[in-house]
């Protein structure tokens, strides 16, 4: 470990998560694998009830539609294979329905 290297370990954060911090190619080169095991160092945990506690009327609208499935009544979604463009980027057209 160079002499640098140390310094920012022992003053700012270990040397990796300095890298990944300032160095803007440093994530994306990593593997997925790796980026989430960072993410997750770096952010923690999430919390579902502090999520639920964030958002007004989240965890009544869980509450509400668990084990509820969402199903389409009408149009045509997804869009037939083969399709390709704007088209097939468009919303579904039918409501969607608790079911």
């Amino acid at each position: 470990m160079s002499e640098f290297d140390a310094w920012v370990a022992k003053h700012l954060a270990p040397a990796d998560v300095f890298r990944m911090l300032t160095d803007a190619g440093c994530f994306p080169r990593l593997k997925w694998e790796k980026q989430r095991e960072k993410l997750f160092e770096l952010a923690g945990g999430v919390d579902e009830e502090a999520v639920k506690a964030s958002v007004d009327g989240l965890g009544d609208l869980l509450a509400r539609s668990r084990g509820s499935r969402l199903r389409i009544t009408s149009g045509s979604w997804p869009p037939a294979s083969g399709s390709c463009g704007k088209r097939s980027m468009r919303s579904p057209r039918g409501r969607i329905r608790r079911g």
